[in-house]
């Protein structure tokens, strides 16, 4: 199967998001079981800011893509 995907030189690079945003985020104040909503979070970004914040606070964290309340985000829970 062949797909075309067209090529653009008019479409500038947006800036990276800060490391400071892992900080911002609670991950520190959740005990196992707790979790807490990233509206218009991205899955694989979240995944990189929890083993980004793994590094440095030894926990485990899930991320699953969720809609709450009409929103579509994710929801990060600390599983260990």
């Amino acid at each position: 199967m062949n797909v075309s995907y067209p090529i653009s030189t008019d479409n500038p690079l947006p800036p990276r998001h800060s490391i400071s945003t892992v900080w911002r985020l609670p991950f520190d104040k959740l005990t196992v079981g707790a979790s807490f909503f990233v509206p218009g979070g991205h899955h694989a970004s979240s995944n990189g800011v929890c083993r980004a914040r793994r590094l440095l606070f030894p926990a485990r964290f899930s991320v699953r893509m969720v809609i709450e309340d009409g929103v579509s985000g994710v929801r990060i829970w600390r599983t260990h």
